[in-house]
């Protein structure tokens, strides 16, 4: 018996859907994607994201070696490669896919060439769509080192009884990609601009079919959550655009709760986590950063500088140092 891997073109479908969900890093565009699936499971959404290939970077170079902090520029190229093969192997041997693509628009310039290179299918009428997901900026902020610690803590499962750390089968350590608040902010604020960017296009009729924005959902795992908040196609929405949306659900109320604040430090403080996060020298700058976003970064290093001048050597009864040094 042979395999026949011929694709029948004649009877492919003709018309696809291409999703392009933009956010900055930490506004929830993975779980934007499964409730996109959820809410349309006859379309088969096949999902190109680049964080799913950075964890394939060391099965072709293995000899590497990874840190969280660095893990998103060691990796940043072999996505994007991983990215572009993947992407020519759908368009050309599996046409008819429905598509989603996720990114921060952090660059316009590989969106504008991705929609071009869907609209030029000969074999398949995409329809593209520009899915933009809002949140607060303290709030984006904060789930970036709550998606982090977490990572860690589902990818340790334990200590050893010699002190070694026992990881889950599924994670690589050096492969959590620790975010830290200046690329953040970075990709925030440079978001409206190039959004902005492809509104214009839009709005010119060129390349995008549909723009979209949604708010993130009240509870994280409530997929049966209605949040599309606008969409060009609703004639209802008609004096208003996906710009002026998004802007107005990023100056919305924070969501940051007490026990969103308590759960992340038990994570942070966690016994079994310790040695890995002092390993990646992470845990200092998660708690500036913390404090920053809280607005009560005055508040800490008050605190620091309390307790250095309670440590520092050779003070005088005025907390003073020895001149002489």
């Amino acid at each position: 018996m042979t395999n026949d891997l011929h694709q029948d073109f004649v009877n492919l479908p003709k018309q696809a859907d291409l999703i392009f969900v933009a956010a900055p890093t930490g506004a929830g565009k993975d779980s934007l994607v499964i409730r996109l699936n959820h809410a349309r499971p006859e379309k088969k959404y096949i999902e190109l994201n680049m964080d799913m290939f950075r964890h394939y970077f060391n099965q072709f170079i293995p000899d590497v070696k990874l840190q969280d902090r660095t893990f998103a520029e060691q990796t940043s190229e072999f996505s994007y490669e991983m990215y572009y093969v993947v992407q020519e192997i759908l368009l050309n041997e599996f046409p008819g896919t429905n598509i989603i693509i996720t990114g921060t628009l952090w660059k316009t310039d590989w969106v504008e060439e991705t929609f071009k290179r869907y609209k030029k299918s000969k074999n398949t009428d995409y329809k593209i769509t520009l899915a933009s997901l809002a949140v607060p900026e303290k709030d984006s902020a904060f789930s970036i080192l709550k998606r982090y610690v977490s990572i860690v803590d589902n990818g340790i499962v334990g200590k050893a009884e010699n002190g070694e750390i026992i990881y889950s089968k599924d994670f690589l350590p050096g492969s959590a990609r620790y975010t830290n608040l200046d690329y953040h902010n970075a990709t925030y604020d440079r978001f409206p601009k190039n959004l902005k960017y492809f509104q214009d296009m839009y709005q010119k009729g060129v390349l995008i079919d549909q723009m979209e924005v949604y708010r993130r959902s009240i509870k994280e795992a409530d997929f049966s959550e209605d949040t599309l908040v606008y969409s060009s196609d609703n004639p209802a929405q008609s004096d208003i655009t996906a710009l002026d949306t998004v802007m107005k659900l990023r100056n919305s109320r924070s969501q940051i709760t007490q026990d969103d604040i308590f759960s992340l430090f038990e994570i942070l403080t966690a016994e079994k986590n310790q040695a890995y996060f002092k390993s990646q020298k992470v845990i200092e700058e998660i708690i500036f950063d913390l404090a920053e976003i809280l607005g009560k970064q005055d508040i800490l290093q008050k605190h620091l500088d309390r307790r250095n001048r309670r440590i520092a050597p050779d003070t005088d009864e005025n907390g003073e140092g020895d001149p002489r040094r």
